[in-house]
């Protein structure tokens, strides 16, 4: 069904399955590419749920909110989202739903580098997956953990889980998950200076992203060989890459990304002595870094943890 037949079960569907299960699948869709439009369809598809005692729905629909508020970088938002989807779901029989929550818990714990919290949830959605045998489930549990292990500097633990993952969306054939998996693997890769094999892995993955027509991975499939053309010294690619990714990025309202890139952008401005561009990009950077990240967003999280542990 397409994006209007959607949207025209959603406002005119006969029986209240129908509209929930055309909400369900709508905001599935458009959750990497348009962030207020998730969180508007999220807000009328909960208040359906409410308004017939779904609560299943009710919490699915809020997790999808929080993705949309995260990658907004309302993160203290999302936390409070998803913890409330958990509260929820904890006492249904939904394992796989729990599941996907916990991870979304624990990508926003790493993106705070609460790295112990983060790994303590993604412990918990890997065992819900292995309770279901969801192998997909499993495999992107891999791949994302593997990342606290890179921030954590011990890569070995990290390129462990990547390949892992990688080899269970082989068999899978799972171009999504392969994409990542690559991905992170280059990431690896770059922080050891195997620039080559990166770039390698990166275009490997940029390939299989075009094929998707997946912008939102396409951006920063663009941000990263941007980052690793920088670091080759190879100041025009990186830029053009990196432009690419801001393109996307800024469309899509994705501030984080945008943050990353306008760093990378500054460096190379600097590394070719070109110091007003390189301030120029700073200060994008520093305005978005302080709207997205603040005290007193990590201490409202903070205090969500502290409150859900102590009702559980």
């Amino acid at each position: 069904m397409n994006m209007d037949s959607l949207r025209d079960v959603m406002a005119n569907g006969k029986t209240y399955k129908e509209k929930i299960n055309a909400y369900n699948d709508y905001v599935a869709r458009i959750q990497t590419i348009n962030f207020d439009s998730t969180i508007e369809a999220c807000d009328e598809g909960i208040l359906l749920a409410k308004e017939n005692a779904d609560s299943v729905m009710v919490a699915v629909l809020k997790q999808y909110k929080g993705v949309a508020n995260y990658f907004k970088g309302k993160y203290d938002v999302a936390a409070k989202l998803y913890y409330e989807a958990i509260s929820i779901l904890e006492y249904t029989k939904e394992k796989k739903k729990l599941a996907l929550v916990y991870n979304e818990l624990a990508k926003l714990y790493r993106k705070t580098r609460d790295l112990d919290r983060s790994l303590q949830n993604y412990n918990k959605a890997s065992l819900l997956f292995r309770s279901v045998n969801d192998r997909t489930g499993l495999a992107m549990i891999l791949n994302e953990s593997g990342v606290v292990f890179e921030y954590k500097e011990d890569y070995d633990e990290a390129i462990r889980r990547y390949t892992a993952s990688l080899k269970i969306d082989e068999a899978l054939k799972d171009s999504v998950g392969i994409a990542y998996a690559l991905s992170n693997i280059a990431g690896v890769y770059s922080i050891q200076k195997k620039f080559d094999a990166a770039e390698k892995n990166l275009l490997q993955t940029l390939t299989i992203r075009k094929n998707l027509k997946d912008n939102f991975s396409l951006a920063l499939s663009y941000s990263d060989l941007g980052a690793v053309y920088s670091a080759k010294g190879d100041y025009s690619k990186a830029i053009a890459s990196l432009d690419s990714s801001n393109l996307i990025a800024a469309a899509m309202g994705y501030p984080e990304l945008l943050t990353n890139n306008y760093n990378e952008l500054s460096g190379i401005a600097q590394k070719q002595g070109n110091y007003e561009t390189a301030f120029y990009y700073l200060q994008k950077k520093t305005a978005l870094r302080d709207s997205i990240f603040s005290t007193e967003k990590t201490k409202q999280i903070e205090e969500l943890n502290a409150r859900y542990e102590t009702v559980k």
